[in-house]
């Protein structure tokens, strides 16, 4: 190498480190930045995926109330009461053997939660008039298990739970019959499918489960 070539040899080199040196300090004095800025895009979508994930806690006014509200406090209930009362009779059938029964209790299930969760209006209709159109048949069913049975023995405590929740739901259902705004559930001119209240005379000798009488 030619001595005069020298200098400019060595100002490329010094040209050279200082780029690096620069882009080296300018990381490190970036650096922090770039790390809280990516913990925040983080943490933004970490809440994003925490806030998709949160059951849908809407809000129930007017006639939603009125049958979200009849669904806790009168249909569970019930299906409880029925439930014991299966499980105590010799051959009677589960609750589950009935699917479209237990899907629209299933469907209902959100409502059991705390704080309650949120069906929508239509939704809960078509759950509702399926779980009326197929619990006296299930009672039925119960009632000729009990018939065929040589001996029917089981918790007079549980038959009282079950009377008084069935006369429950039957009585407040003439209400929801009646509202012209609640769809498949507005039969102002026919009966509930519910059945008869029942007295505690129906309670029979051979300790029968009295059937409702469904009208259809």
């Amino acid at each position: 190498m030619a001595l005069e070539e020298v200098p400019f040899v060595v100002v490329a080199i010094v040209g050279a480190l200082s780029g690096v040196v620069f882009i080296f300090l300018y990381n490190f004095a970036c650096a922090p930045y770039r790390i809280e800025r990516d913990a925040h895009e983080l943490t933004k979508s970490r809440l994003r995926q925490i806030e998709a994930d949160l059951p849908n806690y809407g809000t129930y006014e007017g006639d939603h109330e009125q049958l979200m509200l009849f669904v806790v406090n009168r249909i569970f209930p019930l299906i409880g009461g029925v439930r014991s009362m299966a499980e105590q009779i010799p051959d009677a059938p589960k609750i589950e053997d009935n699917q479209p029964l237990m899907e629209a209790i299933k469907s209902l299930a959100p409502l059991s939660s705390s704080p309650v969760e949120y069906i929508p209006l239509p939704k809960m209709i078509d759950a509702v008039n399926t779980i009326e159109a197929n619990y006296a048949l299930y009672v039925r069913e119960i009632d000729r298990a009990m018939s065929n049975a040589k001996t029917n023995v089981y918790s007079l405590k549980d038959w009282e739970h079950w009377r008084s929740a069935h006369n429950a739901v039957e009585g407040e259902f003439e209400v929801i019959r009646k509202n012209s705004r609640l769809g498949a559930l507005f039969r102002p001119t026919r009966k509930s499918r519910w059945g008869r209240l029942v007295g505690t005379a129906n309670l029979t000798e051979n300790c029968q489960l009295l059937q409702p009488e469904g009208t259809g």
